[in-house]
């Protein structure tokens, strides 16, 4: 390639000028109408006469560009449904993982409009017994006292310090005190120690524990999230009933 000395460093010495070429740091060369002028990286350009020089359009230039392609929004994380959510009539409660059906007063209120109407009522353990029985006789169903982990399930732990530890939206007017359970024993049974600080402290021994066992049950406190199994059973503590729910 043959290029002249003298160098093109104004507009008008372009637009006036023949063929170019770049003498400086030159990646190609484009036509831009009749004039040819460097892609990048250039101090000056001067007259080519070598015809084997190709002209590069500017839409190949373009072209050859890096194309950075868009960012696609991601799809939206879908939540998964919630555990506890109301039947059609508002009534109850459904767990559709544990397939139980809750009701949404605890006893001696109903569900009325959108609120629980009516006084909590307390029961002793055997005053809950027989509320289970009418309640299974009057509507057909399968109710009963619910089990220490089924009411963990219930615990919302967002509430404490303000009542029951509860939803309010799903279980309004929860008293913040104790709820029988059904439980007998929780956790890992075995023999007595005679020898526990708590069982000495409690009068229980391996003689006289199954006597103990049968005068005391199992309650739920929705104010602090404790269970205990050392309730006597002539206590009246709040009822919230459960049934299977398929």
């Amino acid at each position: 390639m043959t290029i002249g000395a003298t160098p093109f460093s104004r507009l008008d010495d372009l637009l006036s000028g023949g063929p170019v070429s770049c003498t400086k740091m030159a990646k190609r060369v484009v036509v831009i109408g009749l004039v040819w002028c460097c892609v990048s990286g250039v101090n000056a350009v001067t007259p080519v006469s070598d015809p084997t020089v190709a002209p590069v359009s500017l839409a190949a230039a373009e072209a050859d560009k890096a194309v950075v392609p868009e960012a696609v929004p991601a799809d939206p994380v879908a939540l998964p449904p919630p555990r506890l959510v109301v039947s059609a009539d508002g009534k109850e409660i459904i767990d559709a993982k544990a397939k139980l059906a809750w009701r949404r007063c605890v006893e001696g209120m109903i569900w009325f409009g959108s609120r629980c109407t009516g006084r909590a009522k307390t029961f002793t353990m055997i005053e809950a017994q027989a509320l289970v029985t009418a309640q299974g006789k009057a509507t057909g169903q399968r109710w009963r006292l619910p089990h220490i982990p089924e009411l963990k399930t219930l615990l919302d732990k967002s509430h404490t310090g303000r009542g029951a530890m509860v939803d309010a939206a799903l279980f309004p007017a929860t008293p913040a005190n104790w709820h029988w359970s059904a439980s007998v024993s929780v956790g890992a049974g075995g023999v007595v120690n005679q020898y526990n600080y708590g069982n000495i402290m409690s009068g229980v021994t391996p003689g006289n524990a199954n006597q103990l066992k049968a005068l005391e049950g199992w309650g739920f406190n929705f104010a602090t999230g404790e269970a205990s199994g050392g309730i006597s059973k002539r206590d009246a503590l709040y009822v919230r009933l459960v049934r299977p729910h398929f």
